[in-house]
């Protein structure tokens, strides 16, 4: 009985960090979506999007120890595509302007 109960407590523990841990990654790649679109519209998203733009720059691929800019654009617009929600145009219009780029 003991058994079942901590193998029950185990189970749902588990299926609770990994539901948090991927509603977060949406969460992430949501509000790099809406900052970095709000950019491309001519907007600056003010304090509240400074964590999401680091986030998204901080996503930094290298061949050879030297920055690629286009393995980088690859895996930023995989990043972004975890958001459910995002527009497929927008998500692209991102990829093109700040995928292979260093920072804003």
């Amino acid at each position: 009985m003991k058994r079942q109960l901590l193998a029950y407590l185990v189970a749902a523990t588990s299926v609770f960090v990994l539901s948090t841990a991927t509603v977060q990654a949406s969460d992430d790649a949501c509000g790099m979506v809406l900052c970095l679109g709000g950019r491309i519209m001519g907007g600056s998203g003010g304090s509240q999007c400074s964590s999401y733009e680091q986030k998204y720059f901080s996503i930094i691929v290298k061949k050879h120890g030297k920055f690629s800019p286009s393995r980088t654009a690859s895996e930023r617009d995989k990043e972004l595509k975890k958001c459910a929600g995002g527009n497929e145009d927008i998500v692209s219009k991102i990829g093109d302007k700040f995928g292979g780029a260093r920072g804003l």
